[in-house]
């Protein structure tokens, strides 16, 4: 027997308990359809493939628009010769070990390329462009795939939901019976018949858990999420079954909108414009291209000399004077002593400049200019090939989309009167079967008839949202 203090005890623990439980209720994170796509696009490897492609041609932008600028380039050579060498200050020959040096900086400027650098810088930024559409296509796509995800779970919760409640109403009637039965209101036939319903009831709870958790299981895989993760889900309000005045669209008006949102046409478009530009960078290759140089040079021997002391020679020459003989004697200031020039000096001697203007002119190549254009003008009818395509993919698409909705409506109006009727028909059932004016047979066929009119108005219920949603992108719409 509990004493009052033991009482106040377990209270107490109870109590705490709960509440553990409750915060732990409390604190389990809501998942939003919003918040799923983030992180979708957050952890999706191949949405981080297609952003790497889109910072590859980036940087190939990059590149094209630094071809305008000067080339600025340094070189230095440094070496020893051994034996017999003309020495590179003097070009003199000497038998001797020469250290040497060469010293230069070079530049360039490309002043005329028949188009090609400005071409290029186009090409690059729509081919740019036309990635940073297929990114935001494979976001669409993405975004699409985890809202459908999404609703399969809310659909298979809500089924789960409706099986429970189905087996409680089923367990509670099963008791019901046995009761009626211990007395000798019903007979014995009467129970075996609710235990047979109840069983599949159970049946169909679990398989219904079954694919609830397969759901959740597809959606944190999508995600990138623990497999064991809690993932609680934010149902949407009823307002959000019929958020899209799906009335005052047409097919060929809501074509019209997405012609002018749909990244995929655009990068299309763009691919378009990049196979023009590439057709007149093939046709640079007819004209001449000009550009501009400029170097500065030096040199270095350790065999320069320059002399340090001088003697006096005494030098004669010989000749002839009116027929007479005659040598003449001066004195010659000769080096006596050298030392070697210093790199400073000889690099201030010997630095030297040249600058000017280089062309080249194109005369025969082959003919592979004219193939260039060619396969430029090719490429130009696919790419215009592929975006009539898309366009006309994006028709079908839309006008099955706006089909879909309508259809979809349909669905749900007409679920939702069967699940009026079959609820009414079920509970009328139930009173009668209480009076004893209906049977444990039909009792259960009411009932399986309310459960499926539940379940199909569930899943036209999603049907419909999901197909709004594609609506939504469609019309610019973000999916939220």
């Amino acid at each position: 027997m509990l004493t009052r203090k033991n009482s106040t005890t377990f209270l107490l623990s109870l109590l705490f308990l709960l509440s553990g439980k409750l915060n732990f209720l409390f604190a389990q994170e809501v998942w939003s359809l919003e918040k799923c796509i983030e992180r979708g696009i957050e952890k999706n490897l191949g949405l981080k493939s297609t952003e790497l492609g889109l910072q590859n041609k980036m940087v190939s932008l990059r590149e094209a628009r630094l071809q305008q600028l000067p080339t600025l380039n340094a070189s230095v050579n440094y070496g020893l010769s051994i034996g017999r060498n003309i020495d590179p200050t003097t070009n003199a020959f000497v038998t001797q070990n020469i250290l040497f040096g060469n010293y230069g900086i070079s530049a360039g400027l490309p002043v005329y390329q028949g188009g090609f650098v400005q071409n290029n810088i186009k090409y690059n930024r729509a081919l740019t462009e036309a990635s940073a559409r297929d990114y935001e296509q494979a976001v669409n796509d993405l975004s699409l795939n985890i809202a459908g995800l999404y609703l399969s779970v809310l659909l298979a919760d809500e089924r789960v939901e409706i099986s429970r409640k189905n087996l409680e109403t089923v367990t509670a009637q099963r008791k019901n019976m046995e009761r009626l039965v211990e007395i000798g209101s019903r007979a014995a036939a009467d129970a075996l018949e609710i235990n047979a319903q109840e069983a599949r009831a159970e049946q169909t709870l679990i398989s219904a858990q079954n694919n609830a958790e397969q759901a959740r299981l597809q959606l944190r895989q999508q995600l990138r999420l623990e497999s064991t993760a809690a993932l609680v889900l934010q149902r949407p309000d009823e307002a959000s079954f019929r958020n899209i005045e799906n009335e005052s669209y047409t097919a060929e008006q809501l074509y019209q909108i997405a012609l002018g949102n749909q990244p995929g046409i655009q990068s299309a478009e763009r691919n378009v414009m990049a196979a023009d530009i590439q057709k007149n960078m093939a046709r640079a290759a007819y004209f001449p291209r000009i550009s501009a140089f400029g170097n500065i040079n030096s040199r270095y021997s350790d065999a320069a000399k320059t002399p340090t002391t001088f003697s006096d020679r005494l030098d004669s020459i010989s000749g002839n004077f009116n027929g007479v003989p005659v040598t003449f004697e001066f004195v010659n200031k000769v080096p006596a002593d050298y030392k070697t020039i210093s790199f400073k000096e000889q690099f201030k001697q010997f630095i030297g400049y040249n600058f000017g203007l280089g062309a080249s002119v194109p005369i025969f190549n082959a003919f592979n200019a004219r193939t260039s254009v060619q396969r430029a003008q090719i490429g130009k009818s696919q790419a215009e090939l592929a975006l009539e395509t898309r366009k006309e993919n994006l028709r079908l698409q839309v006008s099955q989309a706006v089909a879909n909705v309508k259809a979809a409506i349909k669905e749900f109006d007409a679920a939702k009167k069967s699940y009026d009727v079959t609820r009414l028909v079920s509970e009328n059932t139930q009173k009668k079967f209480e009076i004893g004016s209906a049977n444990s047979f039909e009792l259960t066929t009411s009932q399986n008839n309310y459960a499926a009119a539940q379940n199909s108005l569930v899943i036209a219920k999603y049907d419909l949202l999901f197909k709004q949603k594609i609506l939504d992108l469609y019309a610019g719409k973000k999916i939220r």
